[in-house]
């Protein structure tokens, strides 16, 4: 005589401790999910489900004990991307059970800055239509970049003694996909400029560079010397 005894299970999975391995998420960078899964019986299959590629993907899951995780390649992220994800569990018993929706934000990264190579700051020219020139600055997130030039002249009438412009209103302000840059517009003369650079990558600015400053000369000066006959 066998004695049976049938166990009726109807209690779904116990899912805790969701999280992923970094505070803050970039593009160059893998993400692993992972969250505690038990049952009062047995655990038969765990998937994680996100949409790093745009799309719902039910993912596999690695376990090591009653921890389960799925990692999301890098080449699958990109900068500004909003992911979600969530953990299902299912029993022996077939109790499925579904997290919330959780997310993650991929932050982009500032451009680096930029160092100003020439005009020399405090330099003098004759020429109006002034080269200006300044070291490529490069990316982490790997985005294009561009360059916004802005060109002021000084805030009083004083070349002697001129006043740094705040830039409010520059006489020159344009982007540029690289440098050198030919002043757009024809300087004037006998006044002293200010110049300053800073990139953008389409979502963040750099900081600025340092300002430096130029003289827009109108003649070049000649001392002639006197002979004695």
């Amino acid at each position: 005589k066998w004695n049976v005894t049938i166990v009726s299970d109807s209690t779904s999975p116990t899912i805790s401790n969701i999280q992923i391995n970094e505070t803050t998420v970039y593009n160059d960078k893998n993400v692993k999910i992972n969250a505690t899964v038990t049952d009062n019986i047995a655990v038969q299959i765990v998937y994680i489900a996100e949409n790093s590629t745009s799309s719902w993907v039910n993912q596999s899951t690695t376990q090591s004990g009653s921890e389960y995780y799925y990692v999301v390649p890098e080449t699958n992220l990109a900068n500004q991307e909003n992911v979600s994800y969530y953990v299902i569990a299912n029993d022996s018993a077939n109790n499925l059970v579904q997290s919330t929706i959780r997310s993650f934000f991929v932050v982009n990264r500032a451009p680096n800055n930029v160092t100003l190579i020439s005009p020399l700051n405090a330099s003098s020219t004759t020429n109006r239509t002034q080269k200006f020139n300044w070291t490529s600055a490069t990316d982490e997130d790997a985005d294009s970049i561009s360059y916004l030039l802005q060109v002021d002249e000084q805030s009083n009438a004083d070349k002697e003694n001129p006043i740094a412009p705040d830039f409010a209103s520059p006489d020159i302000n344009t982007t540029t996909s690289a440098a050198p840059l030919n002043s757009p517009t024809q300087l004037k003369a006998d006044t002293v400029y200010y110049w300053r650079v800073r990139v953008n990558d389409s979502y963040n600015y750099s900081s600025w560079s340092s300002v430096f400053q130029v003289t827009i000369d109108s003649l070049i000066s000649i001392t002639l010397g006197q002979n004695n006959i």
